[in-house]
């Protein structure tokens, strides 16, 4: 697949609750801009799904990927220099988002940029990533999708194909 993307965003999240969520978000967005179209592909190494976004502005590509657990940030350095910058050399640059919640609205911040994070956070320097953008949610993931479901937040039906 030898394809010219004018950019690539690879979200980044703990667990697989976020990733049902963003995946959701990030689908929903799409249907809400029919000037755009939006292609989903497997991965031919990992089978993992990815995203092609087609629109005026050209080709740009989407990665999501769940660590599994919040300890294990670290590895998602190798994962974004083997899927998304070996695995799609053809993009210019990339943007990283990193979605993580804060399991309490009253949460610090700042412990996602320690230890592990700002290891992380240097490893995507040196690999040329030069913006990286927090979406932190002040609750569980898990709250906004029973809030969702008890019918406390009018969004299923938008989140819904």
């Amino acid at each position: 697949m030898d394809q010219e993307f004018e950019q690539g965003f690879a979200l980044i999240m703990e667990a697989d609750t976020e990733y049902q969520f963003y995946q959701a978000l990030f689908l929903h967005y799409g249907r809400k801009h029919p000037e755009c179209s939006i292609e989903c592909l497997n991965d031919p190494v990992t089978f993992e799904p990815y995203y092609i976004v087609h629109g005026s502005f050209g080709k740009r590509i989407v990665r999501l990927n769940a660590v599994g657990t919040i300890t294990q940030i670290h590895n998602s350095a190798s994962w974004f220099s083997n899927r998304c910058l070996s695995g799609h050399p053809q993009a210019k640059n990339w943007t990283v988002f990193l979605c993580y919640d804060m399991d309490d609205y009253s949460s610090d911040v700042s412990k996602f940029y320690e230890g592990d994070w700002a290891q992380f956070r240097s490893q995507l320097s040196l690999l040329g990533v030069q913006t990286v953008i927090d979406l932190a949610a002040s609750a569980d993931i898990e709250d906004i999708f029973c809030w969702i479901w008890m019918g406390s937040v009018d969004t299923w039906s938008c989140l819904s194909p």
